[in-house]
């Protein structure tokens, strides 16, 4: 079967007659993937430019995990090394699986020390012409009502949210809330019973959203006056660890992001 790849002007013609709602308005919904930050900077957000920068000197073993399995993509390395560690007992009981899952939560912690290692330091980091073509972009989707889903890690797409809310071009909502229990914590909480109104969601976690057991906490700039990136590097460096969602199922993906 042959299947039409439409053209992003084709797509928005299209959905313009077969997208809308019961009250006739059209509501666009986008899906979020690595593309998006490639388009910003190749040299830093392509898998291969990830792999050619990360440090995997505290486990030599892993490099030859990604040559075994010809890629360099981190989550289907990871992925490999967990089902490995499920489906050798079945031959071999006495294989100690430790080290497999213990260098499969290697190589995710590897992957997000080498994001916030060569992210971009500051929102000034993008051009004017950046955030308008990124904004001009995005408000096909949440300016009609619908709905973001990213799979990225970065906080490119925060920056550019914040932009476009700040020059009214669009409003956001990720679910985020003051915490109930400490209005003036240095960060904000995912709100499940108070996120209704939410259109932007991390699919597989970010760099600004980490895990603390018993909530799940977003850093901001308005509280603390600190970069976003000094922030995440700053807790990765005290050993705090952003939430990156990279389990195989999508059962196991909702159980680690409730978000």
């Amino acid at each position: 079967m042959n299947h039409k790849i439409f053209t992003f002007k084709e797509a928005l013609a299209d959905s313009e007659k077969n997208c809308k709602n019961r009250n006739g308005n059209v509501i666009r919904h986008l899906l979020l993937g690595n593309g998006f930050s490639i388009a910003y900077e190749p040299t830093i957000f392509t898998y291969n430019s990830l792999f050619s920068k990360a440090n995997f000197a505290s486990h030599p073993e892993v490099p030859a995990v990604f040559d075994a399995l010809n890629t360099q993509d981190f989550e289907e390395v990871a992925y490999s090394l967990e089902q490995a560690a499920k489906v050798t007992p079945c031959y071999d009981g006495t294989f100690d699986t430790t080290k497999l899952v213990n260098h499969a939560d290697a190589v995710k912690k590897v992957l997000i020390n080498t994001i916030a290692s060569n992210h971009p330091e500051n929102p000034d980091s993008l051009f004017s012409f950046n955030y308008t073509a990124c904004s001009n972009f995005l408000n096909h989707f949440i300016g009609s009502k619908g709905k973001i889903y990213t799979l990225n890690y970065d906080i490119l797409l925060y920056w550019v949210l914040m932009h476009g809310q700040n020059e009214n071009i669009f409003t956001f909502d990720d679910g985020f809330r003051s915490p109930q229990d400490d209005w003036d914590a240095d960060y904000v909480t995912w709100d499940g019973g108070n996120s209704h109104k939410q259109n932007i969601y991390y699919l597989h976690g970010a760099l600004h959203l980490f895990d603390s057991r018993h909530e799940l906490q977003k850093f901001t700039w308005k509280r603390t006056d600190i970069p976003l990136l000094e922030q995440a590097r700053t807790a990765i460096n005290k050993g705090a660890f952003p939430l990156f969602v990279a389990e195989g199922t999508s059962e196991q993906k909702n159980g680690k992001n409730p978000a």
